[in-house]
C-alpha cells in the first residue's frame, strides 16, 4: 500500500528528480523499502527525503527526528558530507526568510536544524541508536552485519505512530533480513517467515534507470564490469544463491572492520604475507596480515594487472621494509616458480611457495574458512574483496571429491581470496625462539 506525500510537490525546485527518484519521493507510506542498482541516487534521494521532511517539520513550527544507520563510520561520514550537509545547506539558502539558516549546527554526525529538528548518521551496530525515538532510514541494509540484531534492537525505536522507516540496498544474497523484507512470500517458503504484508516496495534495476532518464552507457557498464555475477547482483539486483558459495556473505560481512587499514602497527606482533602471482589475464594480488592476540587484521592489500615481474618485485621489496613479516606464502605454480624463486634468493627462508592442485587448494580454503567461522579475521569493507571471497564455489569432480571453482572474469579469478587463504597460511607459522650465549676469549 502506498501512501501519497502530497507535500512533496511543494518541494523547493532545487533538483530536478527522475520519475522513479520522485515516485519514492511521492510515497509517504509508514514502512518503506526499495531495491535499486548501484549509482541510481538511492542515497542522495533518502537524502532529500529526510531533510525535506525536517524542513516541513520546521517550517509548521514543529520538530521531527531522523536517525540513519549506514554500513560502518566511513559510509556513515560519507552520507553526511556528500548529500545531507550540502543539501542542508542548499535549502537554508533558499528559504531564507522563512527559516533562519545561520542556527543551523552541523557536526561530523549531526544535523540540528534552526527550530530542533535533528538528522543523526551512526555506523551501524545493534546499540548504536538504543534509546531513541525517531524515524529511522537503513542505508545498504543487506551489507549490514548482524543484521538480524541491529533489526531486533531498533525496531522499536519506530513504535510511536508518528514516525517511519525507510530501508535501502543492493542485493547480497539472501542469507539476509533485506532478502526477508523483499521477498516475504519466498523468504516464507524458505522458513525465514516474515510479516511484511504493510511494505511499500521500489524495485529499480538499471534499465528501468535509464530508461527513465539516468545518464548511463548500459553497454559500456557491462563490458567493463566483465564479470556476470556482478553484474547480476549490482545492476539487474538479482538475488544470488549463497547455497553453493564457500563464503557466504553473512560470513564474509561479519568479519568486516573499516579501521583495518588506520591502525598503526603494534611493535609486538607478527605481520604475514600471501601472495598470488599473475602477469596479463588475472591479479597479482599481495595481502598483509597482523596478528594481534588471537585475530588477524588485514592491513594492506596490492592488486595489480599486467604487471611485470620487476614491478611485483618493488611492491614486495616495500612491503618487507615496511611490515617486516615473519613469513610470506607464494604462489609457485607456472608462471609463479620464478618470482618465488626470485624470492627466495633475496629473502631466504622466509618465502615459502604453495603449488596449487585441487587438495591443496581445498586445505587452503578450509583454513581460512575457520577463521570466518571462528571470528578470528577483520577484513576492509571492500566491495572488490567481499566479491572475490564470494566466487569460489563448491564443486565435485567425475570421483565424488569436493574441489573449489570460480568463474574467471576481468576481475580476476577469485585471487583475493586466494592471497589472503595464503596468508592465513603464512600465519600458522611460530615464532621461532632465539637464545643468546655470550662470547668469551
Amino acid at each position: 500500500m502506498i501512501a501519497t506525500n502530497s507535500n512533496i510537490s511543494n518541494l523547493p525546485p532545487l533538483i530536478k528528480f527522475l520519475p522513479y527518484q520522485r515516485a519514492w519521493l511521492n510515497d509517504d507510506s509508514r514502512f518503506k523499502i526499495g531495491m535499486f542498482a548501484r549509482q541510481t541516487g538511492k542515497s542522495f534521494t533518502n537524502a532529500a527525503e529526510i531533510l525535506w521532511d525536517c524542513i516541513k517539520a520546521e517550517l509548521a513550527g514543529t520538530t521531527t527526528r531522523w536517525v540513519i544507520l549506514s554500513r560502518g563510520e566511513r559510509q556513515a561520514t560519507e552520507l553526511m558530507d556528500a548529500y545531507l550537509k550540502p543539501l542542508a545547506r542548499a535549502y537554508m539558502a533558499l528559504l531564507q526568510g522563512k527559516i533562519d539558516g545561520d542556527k543551523m549546527r552541523l557536526s561530523k554526525h549531526e544535523i540540528c536544524l534552526p527550530a530542533g529538528s535533528r538528522i543523526t548518521a551512526l555506523p551501524a551496530n545493534q546499540d548504536a541508536a538504543r534509546g531513541f525515538s525517531a524515524n529511522l532510514y537503513l542505508d545498504e541494509f543487506a551489507f549490514h552485519r548482524h543484521d538480524d540484531k541491529i533489526w531486533q534492537a531498533l525496531y522499536p525505536i519506530i513504535s510511536a505512530p508518528q514516525f517511519k522507516i525507510r530501508i535501502t540496498s543492493t542485493p547480497a544474497g539472501k542469507n539476509n533480513k533485506f532478502y526477508q523484507l523483499m521477498n516475504p512470500e519466498q523468504a516464507s517458503l524458505e522458513q525465514n517467515a516474515v510479516d511484511a504484508d504493510n511494505w511499500s516496495r521500489h524495485q529499480v534495476d538499471i534499465y528501468q534507470a535509464v530508461q527513465q532518464g539516468l545518464p548511463r552507457n548500459i553497454a559500456e557498464l557491462k563490458k567493463a564490469a566483465g564479470d556476470p555475477l556482478l553484474w547480476q547482483q549490482e545492476y539487474e539486483l538479482n538475488f544470488m544463491d549463497d547455497q553453493h558459495a564457500w563464503l557466504d556473505y553473512a560470513l564474509i560481512m561479519a568479519c568486516e572492520d573499516d579501521t583495518t587499514a588506520q591502525q598503526e602497527l603494534r611493535h609486538d606482533s607478527c605481520c604475514f604475507v600471501g601472495i598470488d602471482i599473475a602477469q596479463k589475464h588475472d591479479l597479482y594480488v599481495l595481502i598483509v596480515m597482523e596478528l594481534i592476540g588471537d585475530i588477524l587484521w588485514c592491513r594492506h592489500i596490492d592488486t595489480a594487472k599486467n604487471i611485470s615481474f620487476a614491478e611485483q618485485e618493488v611492491l614486495l621489496d616495500h612491503v618487507m621494509r615496511t611490515y617486516r613479516p615473519l613469513k610470506i606464502v607464494m604462489d609457485a605454480t607456472g608462471m609463479g616458480a620464478m618470482p618465488f624463486e626470485r624470492a627466495k634468493q633475496l629473502y631466504g627462508p622466509i618465502i615459502e611457495g604453495i603449488h596449487f592442485t585441487a587438495q591443496k587448494k581445498l586445505y587452503l580454503a578450509t583454513e581460512l574458512k575457520a577463521h570466518f567461522q571462528n571470528r578470528t579475521l577483520r577484513i576492509p569493507a571492500s566491495a572488490d574483496l567481499r566479491r572475490d571471497l564470494h566466487q569460489p564455489e563448491i564443486s565435485y569432480s567425475p570421483a565424488g571429491l569436493m574441489m573449489l571453482k570460480a568463474a574467471r572474469s576481468n576481475n580476476g579469478h577469485a585471487d583475493r581470496f586466494w592471497a589472503m587463504a595464503m596468508a592465513v597460511h603464512a600465519s600458522q607459522t611460530a615464532p621461532a625462539d632465539f637464545a643468546y650465549q655470550g662470547y668469551r676469549h
